[in-house]
Formats: structure tokens, C-alpha cells, sequence
């Protein structure tokens, strides 16, 4: 079983899927804040994110002809 780490506040809703729009606000939020303390952006990187359940990977595997793990 994992353990939370101290400290550790869950504000979304939910503990394993991102919330877009609460993460384009607080990156926003934190852009200006450097870039008020001087830091300059020249560029950010995509964040991606996926959830796969268990059938879903079967599934995949079995279409592409074995399971896989």
C-alpha cells in the first residue's frame, strides 16, 4: 500500500487524475509570480496524462495479439 507523504493535501477531485484547468491556473499563477521576481520563460513543455484501467490494457494486448505487462 502506498503512503501519503506529510504534508501531502489533496485539493482535486480526484487522487489520480490531473485537473486541467486547476493545473493551467496555477502554472499561470506561478509564471507570473517568477517572472515579478525577474525569471524569464522561453518555453514550457507539454504535461500529458492517462488513465488506463486494467480491462482497457487486456484489452489493447489482446488486440495486438498477446497480453503484455
Amino acid at each position: 500500500m502506498l503512503e501519503v507523504p506529510k504534508g501531502f493535501e489533496q485539493k482535486g477531485w480526484s487522487d489520480c487524475e490531473i485537473d486541467g484547468e486547476r493545473l493551467a491556473d496555477d502554472i499561470s499563477k506561478s509564471i507570473c509570480k517568477l517572472e515579478a521576481d525577474g525569471f524569464e520563460f522561453v518555453s514550457i513543455s507539454n504535461i500529458n496524462s492517462a488513465v488506463i484501467n486494467l480491462i482497457t490494457l487486456i484489452q489493447i494486448g489482446q488486440a495486438m495479439g498477446g497480453l503484455w505487462f
